[in-house]
């Protein structure tokens, strides 16, 4: 080989480095680039994986469900996927464009079928609920399949409802390890381990948390509530402007409001606002306390005609304007032929007094002002909303949503904030306009003791700690006379919705009935067995063991 020949090589060689190193240059520069708007400049979202990497979430849990088919996310879909066109009036009026869309739930569920035919239907009718997620606590002597078949048959009433099913066996790993630490707290009781059950609730709740969320992403589901089965959303009083109460009992008269605002709202956020956390995917909901006060005769009577005058809660004193009043809800509660009741002239009071008291929001109306001295005036800490169609969630879901250089070891979910350090970064960053327009629409839960018998029916694993007759009684009367029943209209409004009363009536048969040899005073003896500092106590009598 001459020396031409070499040079020649030498060139290409090096021509061929050159191009490479710059090829590897751009890649680099391209890699670093999406990596740093991804995470909006140095901030919390980071995704393992390249741009184009698809994630499929493993849920562990067997599920008993209406058919439904899993479809794999791509990660790199943008937040506006599952936006809906929605717009509203000046009278906050929704109108659809896209009417696809709807909420979902995750709800605990243990020998409660008097509690989960109302909750379902007012949801329904109130946020559009139509995928609900249920686990059946392993305690549980009774089963809520018959109301599942109910509610997702549409040969009788075309729901378009799903209702899936979970245990804590199929979704947490250590339930086991839980049950011999219970039973062990059962047999030999300290007061090291007597709150054993109270903590395997938490734990039980946290892990099916994770599951329901895992589930619904996969099910490319949107905005999902985390509240219980004795809280129903609503809309707060306004008791200071007369304008606001009516306005917001008017909220109550349209149907599914809540989502459609919602959607409202998050059209007017920027199409990336969760690059730096400043959207609209998590919403934290205040609970007020509703008290055991039954209504008075003349109040339960007001319930099945229609008032003379609007009823306003007795803290206003200012007089409604003739426009308000119209939006006010001047119909009675309870429509003709619901539960057979035609008129009040051709039922007893006894008649009516028992159909009342099958539903909670409408047998209690009055408020703890109170009721948690760590929170004024609130009922502790806040359930949760959480659109899952979004992206910050969706990274959530699948453990992947964590700062910067961060050893992550997982999303840790909570019972009331569910995604509490996602949520409280979005609230701190989101902005003032639309931290206002959600302001506005005094979104509340309202949380009801309710009676005795619904206090105690179900064998809780708090009962004697947490939960006992004398904390029940206290509870149950904490009230100065503050009212409200803003959530009046949903009964009506659902009744429309469904088909007329007769339909209603069939899917409400079994709201707020127990068996017919329930005893609820055999439970307060059940409720005030505790322990106490290594001794069994029972009601006022303290055994050594």
């Amino acid at each position: 080989m001459n020396n031409n020949t070499s040079t020649i090589i030498l060139n290409r060689r090096k021509k061929l480095k050159f191009v490479m190193s710059c090829l590897v240059v751009v890649l680099l520069f391209n890699t670093l680039t999406y990596l740093f708007q991804l995470s909006g400049g140095g901030d919390d979202v980071i995704i393992d994986g390249p741009p184009t990497m698809k994630t499929t979430i493993d849920t562990n849990p067997k599920l008993t469900a209406v058919a439904v088919t899993p479809t794999e996310e791509n990660e790199s879909e943008t937040v506006a996927s599952k936006q809906k066109s929605t717009t509203t009036d000046n009278n906050n009026n929704t109108n659809d464009i896209d009417d696809d869309d709807s909420f979902s739930a995750c709800i605990m569920w243990m020998d409660e079928n008097y509690r989960l035919e109302e909750w379902l239907a007012y949801h329904y009718y109130v946020l559009k609920l139509r995928y609900v997620v249920i686990t059946i606590d392993t305690k549980s002597e009774t089963s809520p399949q018959a109301i599942i078949d109910r509610w997702t048959n549409n040969d009788n009433a075309n729901l378009n409802m799903t209702i899936v099913t979970m245990t804590p066996p199929k979704y947490m790993i250590n339930y086991r390890m839980w049950m011999k630490r219970i039973e062990r707290s059962r047999v030999t009781p300290t007061e090291e381990n007597m709150y054993e059950s109270v903590d395997f609730i938490i734990a039980n709740q946290k892990a099916f948390y994770r599951a329901c969320t895992r589930h619904l992403v996969e099910q490319n589901r949107s905005w999902t509530s985390y509240h219980d089965l004795d809280e129903f959303v609503t809309f707060g009083d306004g008791n200071d402007d007369p304008q606001a109460l009516a306005l917001h009992t008017h909220k109550m008269k349209q149907p599914g409001y809540i989502l459609h605002r919602l959607n409202s709202i998050k059209q007017q956020m920027a199409p990336d606002s969760y690059v730096n956390v400043t959207g609209l995917s998590c919403l934290a909901i205040d609970r007020k306390r509703y008290v055991s006060r039954e209504l008075s005769p003349e109040e339960t009577d007001e319930l099945f005609t229609p008032p003379i005058t609007p009823i306003i809660p007795s803290s206003t004193s200012i007089t409604l304007s003739s426009s308000s009043s119209s939006l006010l809800d001047l119909d009675p509660c309870f429509p003709k032929d619901f539960m057979n009741i035609s008129s009040i002239d051709s039922s007893t009071y006894e008649d009516r007094k028992n159909v009342l008291q099958q539903f909670s929001t409408l047998r209690y109306k009055y408020l703890d002002p109170n009721p948690n001295p760590k929170t004024p005036g609130k009922d502790g800490g806040p359930k949760s909303f959480i659109d899952l169609s979004q992206r910050n969630p969706k990274l959530f879901a699948a453990d992947k949503y964590r700062k910067k250089n961060e050893i992550y070891q997982g999303s840790h979910y909570y019972v009331h904030e569910v995604m509490r350090r996602l949520c409280k970064k979005e609230w701190r960053n989101r902005n003032q306009k639309t931290k206002n327009l959600v302001s506005m629409e005094r979104f509340v839960i309202n949380h009801y003791i309710g009676s005795w018998a619904s206090y105690s029916y179900k064998d809780d694993r708090r009962k004697g700690s947490l939960r006992t007759y004398d904390i029940w009684a206290q509870r149950a009367n904490a009230t100065n006379g503050e009212f409200s029943h803003i959530v009046r209209p949903w009964l009506k409004g659902f009744v429309n919705l469904v088909g007329g009363p007769q339909v209603a009536s069939y899917l409400l048969q079994d709201a707020g009935k127990f068996p017919l040899n329930y005893d609820a005073t055999v439970r307060i003896h059940d409720y005030n067995f505790t322990h106490v500092h290594g001794a069994v106590h029972i009601g006022d009598n303290t055994k050594k063991k």
